[in-house]
């Protein structure tokens, strides 16, 4: 299954809307909408070992963690570029956030994003929804070690640990990659809102 335009996916924290599906790109980027409550707990610092992401924010507030470790609040209208392999974070600042966010490419950015959000539903990711067990996240980074690694460790050093931990995380019930995930529908389609001028 692949995103199209107008499809929505929520999980508690956040409420994803298509601009530019995969589908319609034939995988090359995705554009999304990204409705993101004030009380979220933001994305822990992290890296895409060969993705490039864009975040601009059209409403509230975001504290963003650049390369350098320091913390930029942006309003609306301004944007954060994250090349490939830069650790980075985002938060909302004390209100609700409207994003528009680019990732690309973004077939595979679609599929580990379908993990996250479904476990985010099934309340997979402790009781405030943002603590990734070890052993899952050490089977992700195995499954998904183009898109996704820590922020912090060396990479390859990862991607070594994650080999190594991926066949016990799977004896304890981890998977790297959930195909339920994968099938689970959009929770309804919308019109797209306009983005500001």
């Amino acid at each position: 299954m692949t995103m199209r335009a107008g499809e929505v996916y929520e999980h508690p924290f956040e409420r994803l809307v298509v601009r530019v599906g995969t589908a319609e790109s034939q995988g090359r980027e995705l554009v999304i909408d990204l409705y993101v409550r004030g009380n979220a707990p933001g994305v822990p610092p992290h890296i895409h070992p060969q993705m490039e992401e864009a975040l601009t924010v059209i409403s509230g507030k975001v504290e963003v963690l650049s390369a350098d470790g320091k913390w930029t609040t942006l309003g609306p209208g301004e944007s954060v570029h994250v090349p490939p392999n830069t650790p980075h974070s985002w938060r909302p600042v004390g209100e609700d956030v409207r994003i528009l966010g680019v990732a690309r490419p973004g077939a595979r950015f679609e599929e580990n994003w379908r993990q996250f959000m479904g476990m985010a539903q099934d309340g997979k990711l402790g009781p405030n929804g943002d603590h990734l067990p070890f052993l899952q996240a050490m089977a992700m980074i195995h499954e998904f070690p183009d898109v996704m690694a820590l922020a912090g460790p060396p990479i390859f050093l990862q991607h070594a640990l994650a080999a190594v931990l991926a066949p016990i995380a799977r004896l304890r019930g981890y998977r790297g990659k959930y195909e339920e995930y994968l099938e689970r529908g959009p929770t309804e389609i919308v019109q797209l809102e306009p983005l500001p001028a």
